[in-house]
């Protein structure tokens, strides 16, 4: 079943493929001999769609809105996966009986890549997540926004080194991930890039999809007290580094793949504060409800390396959330979620998966089985025609779904930008030019921050052990 047409590819173009449809068989090129689909493996169904630039596929579908069959003949072209990069959108969050309206830059990161091949060519602006999203938010201050969110829900990681760029898009400089090696000596992986793209206030969201990198950017800022993370119970946990070797290659002339291959693990990661992402996840500060917070995590894998801690890094923190601040958000946000109904349907989808997950035993009469299987589908379809009734119209190619959920996340970050005040934008800038005369050191930056834990909120001026800096 078509889950999702990309963006840009051959089947996008053609325009009659969409999601939901059955591909029932495929043939190649000219040929009038179809392969039927059922039953067989997932790869094995990529491997018959996937070919070369050119070359014609023929696919024959079962289209969900009529339940008619088509023989499509689509030419194969290379997909350009540009929904798996940046994308960014800024959404106006009205406030208060005023209705004042908050400005919130929103960042959708699928993945944390980089082009690796131009890397080592040493071209200069080789395509990375840490420069597109440093573009993303230029953009968004040239319209003064508010506050920035970024959302890892569907992201499982990536490039390691864009994982350090990202965090220092937000942070001044410091460490961000502590590496531990086989044989026990541990790296620290820092951001040296003074300054920061943002220095508003931020939003990190997650789930239990936002694995490896997405945990280091995220628990690296939980640590630094930079942004409010919100999301699911917890990450997935994968805080360990894997290394696949053909075990072919020990023997004179093996064949790849013929043998086999061994998963090693080589190292594991820690936060700055010495705590590993792994099994544990980054558990947010505000958890919003989802189905996917009880679903299976690095956790429940066998042989799953345990979580532990090593020695913290020497790190400054921002002191940006505290538990004063975290009270305030999450009471409002509770207060908000009861009265939309789409949670309390989340809610019951919860209620009704872990009913689900419990069950010990399951109907072997057919009858009954799929009786109880009708069942559970009315429930849930009952809870989706009363969405569509009252969805917004399809988004745009590339933009940004602004449902129920997204909302919620969108109000929280517009009260934590309140929250923030007068510690504005200015007030920022102001800042930022007191660091570059006393950042430099260890002790200035901490000057700065007991200067700032002293006099919070006071409009710029920084009270300093050495004097006055505007």
């Amino acid at each position: 079943m078509v889950s999702q047409v990309i963006p840009g590819g051959a089947a996008a173009r053609d325009g009659r493929l969409k999601p939901q449809d059955k591909i029932l068989e495929v043939a190649q090129g000219d040929s009038k001999e179809f392969v039927d689909l059922l039953n067989m493996k997932h790869s094995e169904v990529v491997k018959l769609i996937r070919g070369n630039k050119g070359t014609t596929d023929k696919l024959k579908i079962m289209h969900a809105a009529s339940a008619a069959a088509e023989v499509l003949s689509i030419v194969r072209a290379k997909v350009v996966l540009s929904d798996r990069e940046a994308q960014g959108e800024i959404f106006e969050v009205k406030r208060g009986k005023a209705k004042e309206s908050l400005k919130v830059g929103v960042v959708v990161l699928p993945s944390f890549y980089m082009d690796m091949a131009a890397a080592s060519r040493g071209v200069k602006d080789f395509k990375s997540t840490t420069r597109d999203v440093a573009r993303i938010i230029e953009g968004f201050k040239e319209k003064g926004i508010d506050a920035v969110v970024i959302d890892l829900r569907m992201n499982g990681g990536g490039a390691l080194s864009e994982a350090i760029g990202l965090t220092g898009l937000f942070i001044d400089t410091g460490p961000v991930v502590l590496i531990k090696h086989r044989d026990g000596r541990i790296d620290t992986r820092p951001d040296r890039d003074e300054g920061a793209a943002w220095a508003g206030p931020l939003v990190v969201l997650t789930s239990k999809f936002s694995a490896s990198a997405s945990e280091i950017f995220a628990g690296a800022l939980q640590d630094y007290g930079r942004g409010v993370i919100v999301g699911d119970r917890s990450t997935h946990g994968k805080g360990t580094v894997q290394q696949l070797m053909d075990l072919a290659r020990a023997r004179a002339g093996g064949e790849a793949g013929k043998l086999g291959a061994l998963k090693l693990t080589l190292s594991q990661f820690y936060r700055p504060s010495g705590r590993s992402t792994q099994n544990k996840g980054v558990v947010p500060d505000l958890e919003l409800p989802a189905v996917s917070s009880y679903m299976d995590g690095e956790a429940e894998l066998d042989y799953s390396i345990e979580f532990d801690v090593v020695k913290a890094s020497k790190y400054d923190t921002l002191g940006l959330v505290d538990p004063k601040l975290l009270k305030g958000l999450e009471e409002k946000s509770q207060e908000r979620r009861g009265a939309v109904k789409e949670f309390a349907r989340r809610e019951a989808d919860i209620a009704r998966y872990l009913k689900i997950r419990e069950r010990k035993k399951i109907p072997l009469l057919r009858t009954r089985y799929e009786a109880e299987k009708k069942s559970l589908e009315l429930e849930e379809d009952e809870g989706k025609e009363e969405d569509s009734k009252e969805s917004a119209p399809p988004p745009r190619e590339n933009e940004i779904k602004r449902d129920f959920y997204l909302n919620e996340v969108l109000e929280i970050a517009a009260d934590y930008a309140q929250a923030s005040r007068p510690i504005d934008a200015a007030s920022y800038r102001r800042l930022a030019r007191a660091r570059l005369l006393l950042g430099e050191t260890r002790s200035g930056r901490r000057m700065i921050a007991e200067g700032l834990e002293k006099y919070p909120g006071n409009k710029g001026l920084l009270e300093l052990k050495k004097g006055r800096v505007e």
